[in-house]
Parts: structure tokens; C-alpha cells; sequence
């Protein structure tokens, strides 16, 4: 059989707790407050479970579940006058917002970085120049399946999250000294290459170092599709007879091996773990572990 559950959400959040910005003559800066601003939060949530074959010594049960979440901004007053926030929120974008600047390629002549903008000096200007991350639809779940065949029972877990995000993460700037991924190494080196990545320059104020000291990070470069999907959990086990029991006097035993984060497929491949890796640095990633167990009540 199948049974399947439903819930679609929508609600609105007014009167936001902020940082309401105050005079500096007043000895600070600005006081956490109540403004009228509002949220508007709504989603899908799906669960649906289906046996898909139950007989005497054989059966197989699945198990699915599906998110999708949006969160909007839909009203905040005089935000173009708000300094304090004008450049981290916009009306009919997502909570949290994030802008970032749009690089159309690299110069092949000069590995020089080129960007999307109306500066004559060919370099972006901060907020003027930047537009809304492309956050597409983002939505996330999983499925569980469960077998057991006579006294065996094995199963798996999927886990997987569509989104749009950071897919390259960079240390610094390509001119300095820490450590970067491979993909670097598909930068610009002379006239006439077609590169990834600008050329290196430890050297500032050269048109290639003034391309991406401060810009390159933040822009569409190094942000795409950062889906994954992850084989998050593994079991097998088996369950002793009662035959066996009655011999060695117990009322259950089971043997079992259980293995967690095996594997992960994803274009965020310059990462530890797309999961938990942030823009600007690495984070330690979920530990894959693999564990041999037994169960025995007396």
C-alpha cells in the first residue's frame, strides 16, 4: 500500500527585531528594535511511504520525503533610504540576501578580469555594479529503502538538496600565499590563453592584482549549481533463529554493520563536503564511518 501526507505552508512575519541605525552624537551607533517589516514564508512539504513488496520471508518497504521553502521580503520601509540596510536586503528577494558582481570572462590578452559594468575604469562599483544571487528553487529530501529477507535486513538512505551557490572556494586572492584547489591552475599565463581563472600577481596595484584582490571572490565566477546528493547511511544485519537462541539462552541476538556518508556527487567538487564548506574557507565535513555491531537480550 501507499500512503502519502501533504502540507503546504504560508504565513507573514511583521515587526522584524533589527538594528535600527541612531545618530552618532548619541554614543553608539544603533539599538536592536521592532520595525515594520515583513516576511512572507511558504512551502511544500511531502511525505509519501509505500510497501512495495510484503510476502512471508521477503519484503520491501520505501520511504520518501520532499521539501521546497521560499522566503521573500515583501515589504520594508523607505529601504532605499535605509544605508544600514539597503545593501543587504531588497524587496521581492529571499532572507538571507546576498549580492555578487558578474564577470563576463577573462581577457585573453592580458588575463585581466572582465565584469559586467558601466565603470569606465572597467571595475566594478561596490553595490552599484552587483546584483541579486541567482538563488533558483531551492529544495531538499530523501529516500529510505528497507529489506528483509528471512532473517537479513538491509537498507540505505539518500540524501540530496538542489541549490544555488558558491562551487569553487578560493583562499585570499590567486597572488598570495596560502593554499588554493587544482582548479587554479587553469589561470592565464600569456597572451592568447583561454583560462578559468585570471593570472597571478602578487603585486598590488597591476591591472590583473586590481581585477580580483577585492572583487573576484564575491562574484558569479565561483557560484552555479552547488547541488548534491549524498549516500548518507548503509545497513545490514541478521537476526539469529530461535533455534539458535533456545541454544544459547537468549532471547534476541543480531549482528549488524552500519556505514554513514560513503559518498557524495556534486559539481561543488573543490571542497571537503558541499554540505558544510562556506564561501572564504574550508569546514570540517561529516566523518564517513563505518561501524560492526551486536545486539544480545538475555
Amino acid at each position: 500500500g501507499i500512503t502519502m501526507t501533504a502540507a503546504v505552508s504560508r504565513n507573514l512575519m511583521g515587526t522584524q527585531d533589527l538594528y535600527i541605525s541612531t545618530p552618532g552624537q548619541i554614543g553608539f551607533s544603533s539599538y536592536v528594535g521592532n520595525f515594520p517589516a515583513t516576511i512572507r514564508n511558504q512551502g511544500l512539504e511531502l511525505e509519501i511511504s509505500s510497501t512495495n513488496i510484503q510476502k512471508k520471508n521477503f519484503s520491501w518497504i520505501t520511504s520518501f520525503n520532499f521539501t521546497l521553502a521560499k522566503t521573500v521580503l515583501t515589504s520594508f520601509d523607505n529601504i532605499d533610504d535605509q544605508s544600514f540596510y539597503s545593501n543587504s536586503y531588497q524587496l521581492g528577494q529571499p532572507v538571507p540576501f546576498n549580492r555578487q558582481y558578474v564577470v563576463a570572462g577573462i581577457n585573453s590578452e592580458n588575463g585581466v578580469v572582465i565584469y559586467q559594468t558601466g565603470n569606465a575604469s572597467g571595475l566594478p562599483t561596490y553595490a552599484v555594479d552587483q546584483v541579486p544571487n541567482n538563488i533558483g528553487n531551492p529544495y531538499f529530501g530523501g529516500i529510505n529503502n528497507s529489506f528483509t529477507f528471512h532473517q537479513l535486513d538491509f537498507g540505505f538512505f539518500f540524501q540530496f538538496r538542489h541549490q544555488y551557490g558558491y562551487t569553487n572556494s578560493l583562499t585570499g586572492s590567486l597572488g598570495s600565499m596560502n593554499n588554493q584547489n587544482t582548479t587554479v591552475l587553469d589561470r592565464w599565463r600569456q597572451p592568447g590563453d583561454e583560462a578559468l581563472f585570471p593570472g597571478a600577481s602578487a603585486t598590488a596595484g597591476k591591472p590583473i592584482y586590481n581585477s580580483y584582490s577585492f572583487y573576484y571572490n564575491s562574484s558569479s565566477a565561483l557560484y552555479g549549481n552547488a547541488s548534491w546528493l549524498k549516500l548518507r547511511n548503509v545497513s545490514l544485519g541478521y537476526t539469529f533463529t530461535e533455534r539458535v537462541l533456545t541454544k544459547l539462552k537468549l532471547s534476541k541476538l543480531r549482528i549488524y554493520a552500519q556505514a554513514q556518508n560513503l559518498f557524495t556527487v556534486s559539481n561543488y567538487e573543490n571542497v571537503f563536503d558541499p554540505e558544510t564548506s562556506v564561501q572564504g574557507g574550508p569546514t570540517l565535513p561529516p566523518l564517513r564511518t563505518v561501524v560492526f555491531g551486536l545486539n544480545a537480550s538475555f
